[in-house]
């Protein structure tokens, strides 16, 4: 079977559960082949292997009068002209709203699967502001959904708030629970030697570390993680916060607010911004920290939460989506109250102050909660049907 990919490679986390998907069908039907079709200049967490026939759309740039709309018009005209150039496809599967609905023009009457990590627009409608371009992109990503034959999601939590935009269309559709699969450089087991060399190359001493890893996003409330830590360690001075991030995707401004915060506060010295590390180097982060920490206001199925589990990493998170619900199992502790700096800080406050021993009964509850998630796993799996 030929199935045409539709995404952002850009796109971190989504794009890494669709390779991991993608791999999990190879595995299954090693007769599958794919071809891909993607918005994104940068390549970094690409896997040319996994496909046939690979193309890059550049989105195009216009200024002033109307750039929003003609960007619109263009995109989609241009995802129309890519598309159709790639010929004998059976199937669409897809992340990008813009790609999917040009790819409806194209073969109006082939399977089309939506494979949903999260919304790309939030926009809420307000009578102080009104923003047009928002409004339209937010009505075409909704589109997709009733478009889409079939909707794979990461977890009953990103199924309901789908349901809920479909409405009374809901039952027309096929849902499939396709949990986030973690790279293998998560469940290898690495040597002290490794670590140690690890270590060496990014210059970490011997203290504790609090460490987050995923994109620069307002939503992941960096802001209130660093003004959390900043309180932390006036009174423990021997434990460091390492910020791990993606350079495609990243809001500039935010991550510029994020470095002044780290400088007005003094705290150069105890917090680490590492980017782009490749996954060997990220597990074995994970391997060395004490605790890694995700404040998010939104996650449908987080793959940072899951990886750093897998490296038996214990990991404190705001109580949104299921993963929270795998956090409750191991300890209520984990679950965060709200995202604000204050909650932060007594949540890591907490954790600091537990004994050697109770960290290790953390680190073995979190053993025995990853069996029953990877019995669960195999069990969805198991279900998917194509």
């Amino acid at each position: 079977m030929k199935i045409l990919i539709l995404s952002d490679i850009e796109a971190s986390g989504e794009w890494l559960s669709q390779q991991s998907f993608i791999s999990y069908l190879k595995s299954v039907h090693p007769d599958y082949r794919f071809d891909l079709i993607s918005y994104g200049k940068n390549q970094l967490l690409l896997n040319r292997h996994m496909f046939e026939r690979i193309s890059i759309i550049k989105k195009p740039v216009f200024y002033r009068p109307f750039k929003y709309y003609r960007q619109l018009i263009a995109e989609f005209i241009e995802a129309v002209k890519v598309i159709s150039k790639f010929k004998d496809i059976e199937m669409i599967i897809g992340t990008d709203y813009m790609l999917l609905l040009a790819s409806f023009f194209v073969f109006p009457f082939k399977p089309r699967i939506f494979f949903f990590q999260g919304f790309r627009h939030f926009y809420r409608l307000s009578s102080f502001s009104f923003n047009h371009y928002m409004v339209i992109r937010k009505i075409l990503e909704r589109l997709t959904f009733f478009l889409s034959t079939k909707l794979i999601v990461p977890s009953k939590f990103a199924m309901e708030i789908v349901k809920k935009e479909l409405g009374v269309f809901a039952f027309l559709k096929r849902f499939y629970l396709f949990p986030n699969i973690c790279r293998p450089e998560f469940i290898k087991e690495y040597s002290h030697q490794e670590l140690r060399s690890f270590r060496k190359k990014y210059h970490l001493s011997n203290v504790r570390y609090v460490v987050y890893a995923g994109v620069i996003e307002k939503r992941k409330c960096l802001y209130e993680l660093i003004e959390g830590y900043s309180h932390l360690i006036r009174s423990k001075k021997r434990i460091k916060l390492i910020i791990v991030y993606l350079t495609p995707k990243m809001e500039i401004d935010y991550f510029k607010q994020l470095q002044f915060q780290v400088k007005k506060r003094g705290i150069e010295k105890s917090v680490i911004f590492l980017k782009d590390l490749d996954p060997s180097d990220l597990a074995k982060l994970f391997r060395i920290s004490s605790v890694g920490i995700l404040p998010s206001k939104l996650e449908m199925g987080s793959v940072f939460i899951k990886e750093a589990l897998e490296s038996s990493l214990p990991v404190i998170a705001s109580k949104t989506g299921e993963t929270s619900v795998s956090l409750k199992r191991i300890s209520t502790k984990l679950v965060l109250k709200d995202t604000s700096s204050s909650s932060i800080f007594r949540s890591l406050s907490k954790f600091f102050g537990q004994s050697d021993f109770d960290v290790q009964n953390l680190r073995n509850r979190i053993k025995k909660q990853l069996y029953f998630m990877r019995k669960k796993r195999s069990y969805l799996l198991n279900k998917i049907s194509l």
